[in-house]
């Protein structure tokens, strides 16, 4: 029997080595990190989770203390590592970047810094606009409200188109975008010359505004009041002024100062009925609503002297027109300003001393200021010097248009000279 032997041949074609994809890649690699200076290095990684796991560490380190924010602000050069990392194509990143951006925007410093390249606001401007992320939209408003507490930043957003998206924004669901753009606004409104700004834009309505004084936040309340104030500055402004009666907005501010349990709002809400009050239309329209009679009843049955004095003002505003003169007349409130003299508190004499001098170019609100008989006051109030000299100077501007009005009442200062 022969043996049978079997000959293999040599192959011809080369083996694979199926360790050659484990020599070449570098395996993963986990190290303690004790300190933010080497976490701020990773943030120029190309490696997406690289970068994601160390934008996170450092959004927790900053938002355990205001010491931490403060330190990692001094000893890196934080901001300008971020900044790059807001526009990531990976949603995460851009969030905490952001984040940690918005909460730097608290340092004085770290705003100066970013105010170095006033093109950084459009920016910021573009990302509040352009971004669907409700986070992104918090993060970026709240930027451009810390940086607008720096009057420079209001000259420079005011050229972008910031105030048409923020009428958007303040009516979001989100309380803290919807804080973040009022903000925004009221910070914008504190520079006098932005008000054409808003006057011309195509979003703008007093509606959003006013539908934040009904908010469940104090803060959003307060600065909704600040903002109203703002925009109704110009008191001889008739298209503003008009758009803010069509709004409705004279009927919300007197259901305010009617709720006692909202009085931190009152002084503001009646600052924003002064700047409308002279207008005859606004006359017009608190005589048929009885805004007038809320007005009357609200400083009887407030006890605080500032805001007594607040809605005094509004009325010797109101008497600023004859419309309003006359208004006040049928209101029997020449009678009532006489009464106010004898009070002891400067401010609210002194308003009175504003109201009755208006009221004597009404003649008959005239003869019942003569019948009246305040001279004896208004020369109390103009010779005590321990007055206010605005108290005093409206004692003595009410003496000469009374004097001016009725010659007799001559007879009477000379008779209470001393």
């Amino acid at each position: 029997m022969t043996d049978s032997k079997i000959k293999i041949k040599p192959s011809a074609k080369k083996r694979e080595d199926r360790f050659a994809i484990t020599k070449v890649t570098f395996d993963p690699l986990q190290v303690e990190i004790k300190t933010a200076d080497t976490v701020v290095l990773l943030l120029k990684s190309d490696e997406e989770q690289v970068v994601l796991r160390a934008v996170a560490a450092l959004d927790k380190f900053v938002s355990k203390s205001a010491d931490n924010l403060q330190s990692l602000y001094e000893m890196t050069s934080i901001i300008d590592t971020l900044l790059p990392l807001t526009s990531h194509s990976q949603l995460y990143i851009r969030r905490f970047s952001l984040k940690i951006l918005a909460q730097m925007c608290a340092l004085k410093p770290a705003r100066e810094k970013l105010l170095e390249n006033l093109e950084h606001l459009p920016y910021f401007v573009q990302v509040l606009t352009k971004e669907d992320d409700h986070f992104m939209q918090e993060f970026s408003s709240l930027i451009l409200a810390e940086l607008t507490s720096h009057n420079i930043a209001c000259a420079r957003i005011v050229e972008t188109n910031v105030i048409n998206i923020l009428f958007d924004r303040i009516t979001s669901k989100d309380p803290d975008i919807q804080k973040n753009s009022i903000q925004l606004m009221a910070n914008m409104l504190r520079d006098p010359t932005t008000l054409e700004a808003f006057s011309i834009c195509k979003e703008f309505k007093f509606e959003p505004i006013l539908s934040l004084l009904k908010s469940e936040y104090p803060v959003i309340q307060a600065l909704a009041v600040t903002v109203l104030e703002g925009l109704t500055r110009r008191r001889h402004d008739q298209f503003m002024q008009e758009l803010f009666r069509q709004s409705g907005g004279l009927e919300k501010l007197l259901d305010i100062i009617e709720m006692l349990e909202w009085k931190e709002l009152h002084q503001g809400v009646l600052n924003i009925l002064l700047n409308c009050a002279e207008g005859p239309l606004t006359a017009q329209y608190l005589h048929s609503s009885g805004g007038l009679g809320k007005l009357l009843q609200y400083m009887e049955i407030m006890h605080e002297t500032d805001l007594v004095e607040g809605a005094l003002g509004v009325v010797a505003r109101l008497a600023n027109t004859e419309l309003g003169r006359d208004m006040l007349h049928k209101n029997n409130m020449e009678k009532e300003l006489c009464q106010l003299l004898r009070g002891d508190n400067s401010q609210v004499t002194g308003a009175a001393c504003l109201g009755i001098a208006l009221m004597t170019h009404n003649r008959y609100a005239l003869a019942v200021i003569v019948k009246e008989n305040p001279v004896k006051n208004l020369l109390l109030c103009l010779k005590n010097e321990s007055r206010p000299w605005k108290s005093r100077q409206s004692a003595a501007h009410a003496l000469c248009e009374l004097l001016r009005g009725d010659k007799k009442m001559s007879i009477t200062l000379m008779e209470n000279k001393q």
